[in-house]
């Protein structure tokens, strides 16, 4: 399979065997494969198989402008992301009611603080142009996408990896501290505590906004699952359970 739109697929294979001679001395001509005589030479043909014919069947321009639409009507509306949100919200607090969390408010909305902003700093490492910086989402999931980056190649699918490894670290780090708190032995055993703090601050204050980044919205779904999770333990513990 071709690794990009950029290489030169040829109509059949018949045409690699009639352009070999002369892909040879192109080759002995070719000033830059000089430098490195070590490097293979690929040619791509058609394949006539049903995965071949499935793959050339998909318009990625489509696709793309498709996923870009989709992406501005969420942007425009999130009131799925909210009613979700506000949900999973109404159900923490029915299942701890007697849980008293205010006193970490303030030290929640520190975490959050912390975290959005390790999240700015690898927005503005991996953005290859000052000018479009990279989402949110992109660094969310792990994978560079649009104008910002350019053309898929090597290089971008590395800053990707890097991206992705840097961002599960900084997440780790903030769940770290939310479950395990300060050293302080007054603190070991309030997870559930902390977790529900930092799902009321995320979804009660809004994200920052930053120069010419949007408002951050991430932190939502790192408290909840936290909490969530945190939750879950409480109900195992009383043996009760309030579906969602």
């Amino acid at each position: 399979m071709a690794p990009s739109p950029r290489v030169t697929v040829e109509k059949g294979t018949w045409a690699l065997e009639e352009s070999s001679s002369r892909s040879r001395t192109e080759e002995d001509e070719d000033p830059v494969s000089a430098l490195n005589p070590d490097a293979k030479s690929y040619r791509y043909y058609e394949s006539e198989k049903v995965l071949g014919k499935l793959y050339r069947a998909i318009d990625e321009k489509n696709f793309l402008a498709e996923l870009q639409r989709r992406a501005r009507k969420l942007e425009a509306s999130d009131s799925f992301d909210q009613t979700l949100i506000q949900r999973l919200w109404t159900y923490v607090r029915s299942q701890t009611r007697l849980i008293q969390w205010d006193h970490y408010r303030e030290w929640a909305r520190e975490i959050k603080e912390a975290y959005e902003t390790q999240l700015l700093n690898t927005i503005y490492q991996y953005s290859t142009n000052p000018a479009h910086l990279i989402s949110e989402l992109e660094v969310f999931v792990g994978t560079l996408l649009g104008k910002s980056c350019g053309v898929r190649n090597h290089r971008l699918r590395e800053m990707s990896m890097d991206m992705k490894e840097t961002f599960e670290r900084d997440v780790a780090f903030t769940v770290d501290c939310i479950v395990r708190g300060s050293q302080e032995e007054s603190e070991k055993d309030e997870a559930l505590e902390r977790s529900i703090a930092c799902l009321a601050v995320a979804v009660e204050e809004a994200g920052n906004m930053r120069e010419r980044a949007r408002k951050l919205e991430s932190f939502r779904y790192v408290a909840a699952a936290v909490c969530l999770g945190e939750v879950e333990k409480l109900q195992r513990s009383v043996g009760l359970q309030v579906p969602i």
